[in-house]
């Protein structure tokens, strides 16, 4: 199987129209009613939506908050800055913008690589001081089952980084020229083409150069692909810009958006569900304001998991200040009661939390926290219980509840309190665990209390 299963998201915080890349990425549009505030909001919501679509469908989604500084406007878009391989090898990306090269986040990668194995780290990024890029798999579209790297030329994909790469993965290169309707270079190869286990959809009036067009579909039919035409018309929207996945369960995923969706005709539908499930995501404004679409938010996770079985041993053990680290991957990891701002939680908050304040619990397992507990015992209050998603279900959450209701029991306390959201399973997981509601607090989150006394 060549499809990935695991796919990596940035969740935007400061999405907007980016001046910087326009200037090659006919795509993007800047409507009067798209603009500030109200573009971030419409994007945090269309991004959720996806998220929880994708997940339906048996997908792994990890999913990281971008960071409110510095602005970064296209973080929704983490393929063009990294790509993640099978024998744990990470390429970073060159970026032709220079407000997009903020997107390269280390922290990211140490979070990466707490879950799966990463054995080396090329950084190609230093070709952006001589005016040389290669962004990631919206220049390259790979064919992993035949070893072929595709990629249309345009001031963000240079021939020479797609050829070194190409070598230093195994792939043989097949570059081409492709131009949209006005004539102008398509800014990704990603917009135009997609490449599945055996399809492949194509826009090929899009190469001009009768030869190159030979070239790549000589290739695809090599790779055994059959090929789904698409038109200029249907590359605008967005139709060419498609990821095929696997769920958990084995079912071949399509993922396009859904105004990609509308524009295939019954018979390219009907021969792409052949191949796949086709699973369209609602994100008009990141496509209008972002001029990328669902394959652009997604990036494959090839890398080796490290051994995470179910049988393996989870231990309990209390937090101290070496461990701020591995808890707050843990806390922008959840589902539910999400940080808007995870930079508004500093470590300070955390050390004064885990001293002056109060204490805390982590479980660990082979040596990386997978949950934790903190308690506020100054206002007599749960500061934090978090379990990474990739955990649930094995009832480490209530271990680490009820180590810290020991621990608070023991040192007096009469009682605690809490918040978290409303209709949640936070909040369900409570209810059993003995918590009595107390209605919602003036800023919408359900209050519960427990008695310890």
């Amino acid at each position: 199987m060549s499809s990935a299963s695991t796919i990596l998201l940035v969740r935007p915080a400061r999405f907007a129209f980016n001046a910087e890349t326009a200037a090659s990425n006919h795509f993007q549009q800047l409507p009067p009613d798209l603009a500030g505030a109200a573009a971030q909001q419409q994007a945090q919501a269309e991004f959720d939506e996806a998220v929880a679509r994708l997940r339906s469908r048996g997908l792994q989604v990890r999913v990281f908050d971008d960071t409110a500084e510095p602005p970064k406007p296209d973080a929704v878009f983490p393929n063009n800055w990294l790509t993640l391989h099978p024998d744990g090898r990470v390429l970073l990306y060159p970026m032709c913008a220079p407000n997009r090269r903020a997107e390269r986040r280390p922290d990211i990668l140490a979070a990466l690589a707490r879950e799966f194995v990463v054995s080396e780290v090329i950084d190609l990024s230093g070709h952006e001081q001589q005016g040389r890029f290669l962004e990631g798999t919206g220049s390259l579209v790979f064919d992993h089952a035949a070893r072929v790297a595709y990629a249309a030329l345009s001031p963000r994909t240079d021939a020479g980084l797609l050829q070194d790469v190409a070598a230093q993965l195994g792939y043989r290169a097949v570059a081409f020229r492709a131009t949209d309707a006005q004539g102008q270079a398509i800014y990704h190869t990603n917009v135009m083409m997609c490449v599945g286990e055996g399809f492949a959809v194509l826009c090929r009036e899009s190469i001009v150069d009768a030869a190159e067009r030979a070239a790549v579909e000589a290739a695809l039919r090599s790779g055994g692909h059959v090929v789904v035409p698409i038109t200029l018309g249907q590359v605008a929207r967005f139709a060419g810009n498609m990821l095929a996945l696997r769920a958990a369960d084995g079912r071949a995923v399509l993922v396009m958006s859904q105004s990609a969706y509308e524009v295939l005709t019954p018979m390219q539908r009907q021969t792409l569900e052949t191949h796949a499930e086709l699973l369209p995501l609602r994100i008009p404004t990141i496509e209008t304001l972002g001029g990328g679409s669902a394959r652009c938010m997604l990036a494959e996770v090839r890398l080796p998991m490290r051994p995470t079985a179910a049988d393996q041993p989870v231990t309990l053990r209390r937090a101290t200040a070496a461990d701020i680290a591995g808890m707050h991957v843990v806390r922008v990891s959840v589902r539910e009661n999400r940080l808007s701002r995870p930079d508004r939680v500093t470590e300070a908050d955390y050390q004064d939390m885990l001293g002056r304040r109060g204490a805390g619990w982590v479980a660990e397992a082979a040596g990386r926290i997978v949950g934790f507990a903190i308690v506020d015992a100054a206002a007599r209050s749960v500061w934090a219980l978090f379990l990474h998603p990739d955990w649930e279900g094995r009832g480490i959450g209530r271990r680490l509840h009820d180590a810290m209701l020991s621990w608070c029991a023991a040192q007096g306390l009469p009682d605690l309190h809490l918040t978290t959201e409303p209709g949640t399973r936070a909040e369900h997981f409570y209810q059993v665990a003995g918590w009595q509601p107390q209605g919602l607090d003036a800023s919408g989150e359900q209050r519960f209390e427990r008695v310890l006394a």
